[in-house]
């Protein structure tokens, strides 16, 4: 954290991100979108948006989860045309796939630590 304190009992994800040493090591949001994040109720329109959001709220709250998981209970075609209200609408937040800048291959890991008073704890 750049500038910052990290504090006793406060939780961070950590995201190291590895490439090739020829590539850039600039990552940068690609069009696809996989991974979303419940924020908010609003009006909706169509009962499928509402029906998913309802969904996605009393299952996931507000961690993220994959569009796919919603498979076994929605079809296809009624999940990708409800994900566009639901992020036109701001009820959920999509994350972009990140690429490194160069189109090298880069891998992405991620674990979850809790600051303690001697250290830190990895939860994930």
């Amino acid at each position: 954290i750049e500038g910052g304190t990290v504090m006793e009992g406060e939780i961070y994800a950590v995201e190291p991100f590895a490439t090739l040493q020829d590539a850039t090591g600039l990552v940068r949001d690609s069009p696809q979108r996989y991974i979303f994040r419940y924020v908010k109720e609003r009006r909706l329109k169509s009962k499928d948006a509402k029906a998913i959001l309802e969904h996605v709220k009393n299952n996931y709250r507000t961690l993220p989860f994959a569009s796919r998981w919603l498979a076994a209970r929605f079809p296809r075609d009624v999940v990708e045309r409800s994900f566009e209200e639901l992020m036109e609408s701001r009820c959920i937040h999509s994350y972009n796939v990140l690429v490194e800048a160069s189109g090298k291959p880069v891998a992405q890991a991620e674990h979850t630590v809790i600051v303690e008073r001697d250290g830190c704890r990895v939860i994930t």
